[in-house]
């Protein structure tokens, strides 16, 4: 496989690549323990040997192969343990430790995209006793502090610490994963000023003071003229800055497929690249000018990722041209699919963390099915006219890169756009001017004052840019939802789409071995990834609607207060089957009495009606009326459960009354979805 340039692809740059991300996928799911120092330096000398013979002659270069790559993974396993927060056990020492010395300092580090009316940061926290650090994620409000923090501060406060949660149910969004892949496990919440008993100046950090520049570049936005809608969209599209983006603004870009626009990437950066070219145009035509021209285009790349605040996608997109530069001035072009790869490596050997990153997966997908996918596009069709052939370009660009992300899309935002194409096909071609124009307004509101018809110009270009996007949001019809797949899956599809790419000739007989492949592939994968059985009893956190899964021999029942399911509760359904990977045979309305092996189950609604019976596992909902002691001295209840139906108030009154009566409970508001296994209920209970 080659280039588009006709550089060969280096190979052994692919199997580092895959190694490396077969290490850290490993350390991720901790079945594994080949981080042990000894298992490296075993396959090092195994590798140092290999090579050895190999040179000599002796035997022929069959052993190299596989001992390098065993030490590729061994190096990404080692590399992702060294690399990874602090475990739950040490963050819970962590917190102990500072609840027993209030106030404790917090260094912030990174302000992060933040919701309406709340500013986070990304923090450090210190345990001087056992020498242990960990990031935090502090949450405030500025108008309860009447002032706003920044980078680089250090606060002394008395807030506890607290670990950041995990879903509420069985195959939600797991914030908890989320924010450990960024490296925080902790939060705190900030409410009042009284909880912030001093603060001071730390020392300047680079990326503190990237985010200050990005912050006044910002400032110069906030003109009257401009909407405070289009503000948003253009602070987002050339800044990074996505706090000022309301909910509807990125539910919008999000069902017309034009997300991507509002994320800083290498589609920012490949369009400010061919700005820059054009720019150093006349440069060229002297001596060294390509040279010099390279070399001005990096330093305002870098320039331009450090305005936007050293994001990560921005640093990614920049050094991967950088990368390709660098082997352009030293007359030994990479190429770009090389570049590619090589940025990938050395940005997950950075940060194997990364990996994980949603935004990392997303943007090294995209350009590679770009790469590898628009020259076999260009084939199909060479149209002879220039119009035409222009947006022939632009769709292929535009189904390349959907198609690279398709199964990874759908399986982290369960929806396809089905209008991406267009959406594409009209917002590529003046991505360009309106990124060219934010530029000079920004850099002319430094120097001088702008007329107010730029911005309204400005402003009213923004504005059509809202409408097309509104217009094809809102085409229900071709915009997919409710689309649920597995991790297994989405490996599956991609280990066979590339094994599909790297043939030669392609025909029936090679489809179908790829997709017997793959399927094969995506069955192993399922088993090492396996989650973990199905719970006979799941009562889901739902505020209005009471949730209940039954696992019987027939299969998995499920019983709602409601039907049919409103629309919450039907996402929460669909994500636990995706999650186990199973099917509901029915869903029944929820009985006020069930038996499960021999188990009566007493559901207790806003009724508070119930029978008279021994020892069954209760569940309350609705907020039942109810005397608890009573009810306790009536049935004996061998478990107490409540649902996020209840009261948050009346839950916590029951969890105490329990608690002093040593009577089991438990409820869905502290740790989610209740998951128990009643086959062991009378025994350990």
């Amino acid at each position: 496989m080659v280039n588009s340039s006709g550089t060969p692809v280096n190979i052994r740059l692919v199997e580092f690549a895959t190694c490396l991300t077969i290490g850290c996928l490993l350390a991720q799911q901790q079945i594994t323990t080949l981080g042990e120092i000894y298992v490296g330096l075993g396959i090092f000398a195994g590798l140092i040997l290999s090579n050895t013979l190999s040179k000599r002659s002796l035997y022929p270069n069959r052993f190299f192969g596989p001992i390098s790559w065993l030490f590729m993974i061994w190096f990404g396993v080692s590399n992702f343990q060294n690399n990874r927060p602090i475990s739950q056990e040490q963050a819970q020492k962590l917190i102990t430790e500072n609840s027993l010395q209030r106030p404790y300092p917090i260094i912030l580090q990174r302000q992060l995209n933040s919701p309406e009316h709340q500013q986070r940061f990304q923090g450090l926290v210190f345990d001087k006793k056992h020498q242990k650090q960990a990031r935090v994620l502090v949450t405030y409000t500025p108008d309860a502090l009447n002032h706003s923090l920044n980078n680089d501060q250090v606060i002394w406060t008395s807030t506890p610490l607290a670990l950041i949660p995990g879903p509420r149910n069985p195959g939600g969004f797991d914030y908890q994963r989320y924010q450990y892949h960024q490296g925080i496990i902790l939060q705190t919440s900030i409410t009042n000023p009284s909880q912030i008993l001093h603060q001071e100046q730390s020392k300047r950090t680079f990326i503190g003071v990237a985010q200050q520049i990005n912050k006044a570049l910002g400032e110069q936005l906030n003109h009257p003229l401009l909407a405070p809608r289009q503000r948003a969209i253009i602070k987002a599209l050339l800044l990074g800055d996505k706090t000022e983006l309301t909910p509807e603004i990125k539910d919008h870009f999000s069902a017309s497929g034009a997300m991507h626009i509002l994320a800083l990437s290498g589609l920012h950066v490949g369009i400010i690249l061919w700005l820059l070219n054009l720019l150093t145009w006349p440069l060229r035509r002297f001596v060294w000018g390509q040279h010099l021209a390279t070399l001005a285009i990096l330093i305002v790349l870098w320039i331009y990722a450090l305005i936007s605040g050293l994001s990560p996608s921005m640093v990614r997109a920049v050094t991967m041209v950088t990368f390709w530069a660098v082997g352009v001035f030293l007359h030994r072009p990479l190429g770009a699919i090389n570049a590619v790869m090589l940025t990938y490596v050395v940005l997950l050997i950075s940060n194997p963390m990364w990996l994980f990153s949603v935004g990392f997966q997303l943007s090294f997908l995209a350009i590679l099915a770009i790469l590898t996918l628009t020259p076999k596009m260009a084939l199909l069709w060479k149209p002879k006219n220039r119009i035409l052939g222009y947006f022939w370009s632009m769709t292929q660009l535009s189904f390349a890169a959907q198609f690279g992300v398709a199964p990874i899309s759908i399986y982290y935002f369960h929806q396809f756009p089905g209008l991406f194409w267009l959406s594409n096909l009209i917002l590529l071609p003046i991505l360009a001017p309106i990124i060219g124009l934010g530029a000079l307004i920004i850099m002319g509101e430094a120097l001088i004052e702008v007329p107010d018809t730029i911005y309204l110009f400005f402003n009213n270009f923004l504005a059509l840019v809202n409408h097309i996007i509104d217009w094809i949001a809102m085409q229900e019809n071709f915009i997919f939802r409710s689309l649920y797949i597995s991790g297994a899956h989405v490996l599956g599809i991609y280990i066979g789409l590339t094994l599909l790419l790297f043939q030669k000739v392609v025909h029936l007989k090679s489809i179908a071995l790829t997709i017997l492949k793959s399927l094969s592939l995506t069955l192993m994968f399922k088993m090492f990834f396996m989650t973990k059985p199905v719970s006979d009893l799941t009562l889901f956190h739902l505020s209005k609607t009471t949730l209940m899964a039954l696992n019987t021999k027939q299969g998995i029942q499920l019983f709602s207060s409601e039907w049919p399911l409103e629309d919450r509760a039907d996402k929460v359904q669909k994500a636990f089957e995706n999650h186990y990977q199973v099917s509901t045979l029915n869903i029944q309305n929820l009985p006020p009495m069930l038996n499960y092996n021999n188990q009566p189950i007493l559901v207790i609604d806003q009724s508070g009606h119930y029978p008279k019976l021994d020892q069954p596992i209760v569940i309350l909902t609705q907020n039942p009326p109810i005397h608890l002691g009573r009810l306790i001295e009536e049935l004996a209840p061998c478990l107490i459960l409540a649902d996020g139906s209840n009261y948050r108030s009346q839950v916590a009154f029951w969890r105490a009354y329990c608690a002093q009566r040593n009577i089991a409970f438990s409820d869905t508001y502290q740790g989610g979805a209740i998951e128990k296994m009643l086959h062991r209920t009378r025994i350990s209970l």
